[in-house]
C-alpha cells in the first residue's frame, strides 16, 4: 500500500526557513525520514510531498505543520489531503483522508469511515433495514 500527498505552505521567510532546516536536522531517529518529503522548494514554499514508493506518514506532516503555524503563523491554517493506493485491486485498500490544522486545533476525516457512516444514514433515511 502507498500513501501519496502533495501540498505547500507558501512564501516561507528566511527566518522560517532557518527554523525548518533546524527542526528537520534535529528530529529523533523515528522521524529521520521527515526530510525525505518536507522540503523548501525552488519557489520558496514549504513543500510536503510523498509520491510513489516513498513512505510518508500524514500525521507527522500535520504535526510538523501545526508546530510551524504555532511558531510563525498563529492565525493561518493548513490542510493536507492524501490518497491510499495499492498495486493490486484489493477491496478496502483504496481511499483517502484529509486533515485541517491551525495553531490551536486539528480535524480529520477518513473516506472509508465517512462512506460507511453515510451509507448507514442513507439506508436509515430511506427506511431500509439491513435485516431485510
Amino acid at each position: 500500500n502507498y500513501i501519496e500527498f502533495s501540498e505547500v505552505i507558501e512564501d516561507i521567510t528566511e527566518k522560517e526557513e532557518i527554523w525548518i532546516k533546524k527542526e528537520l536536522g534535529t528530529k529523533k531517529a523515528k522521524d529521520d525520514y521527515l526530510d525525505d518529503f518536507i522540503k523548501i522548494d525552488e519557489s520558496g514554499n514549504l513543500r510536503f510531498s510523498c509520491i510513489g514508493d516513498n513512505y510518508g506518514e500524514p500525521v507527522d506532516v500535520v504535526d510538523f505543520a501545526q508546530k510551524f503555524l504555532k511558531k510563525f503563523r498563529p492565525k493561518d491554517g493548513f490542510y493536507l489531503c492524501w490518497a491510499y493506493t495499492c498495486s493490486k485491486p484489493w477491496r478496502g485498500e483504496f481511499g483517502g483522508a484529509a486533515a485541517v490544522v491551525t495553531a490551536k486545533s486539528m480535524r480529520w476525516i477518513d473516506t472509508h469511515e465517512w462512506a460507511k457512516q453515510t451509507l448507514e444514514e442513507v439506508l436509515i433515511d430511506e427506511n431500509w433495514s439491513k435485516e431485510e
